[in-house]
């Protein structure tokens, strides 16, 4: 008999805790303000992503600031 447990995906407190409640922006920590979202998912406020993308311009690549993914562009959150 094998004692090891299945993974578990991880719990929604530690999740928030980790990348922020779904409504709030994980730049700025507060409400999403005109939210966007970038192809792999994480939303924020269209003004925090657009000044980070700003920020790391002379970088090769731009990257989301939670996952690192290439960020090419964003779109309204729906």
């Amino acid at each position: 008999m094998d004692d090891r447990k299945e993974p578990k995906s991880e719990p929604k407190k530690r999740r928030e805790k980790r990348y922020g409640p779904g409504d709030d922006c994980t730049i700025c920590m507060r409400p999403k303000q005109e939210a966007v979202a970038t192809k792999c998912g994480h939303s924020f406020c269209k003004q925090c992503i657009s000044l980070h993308l700003y920020y790391i311009s002379d970088k090769d690549v731009l990257f989301c600031p939670v996952c690192r993914t290439d960020v090419e562009s964003y779109s309204d959150e729906e």
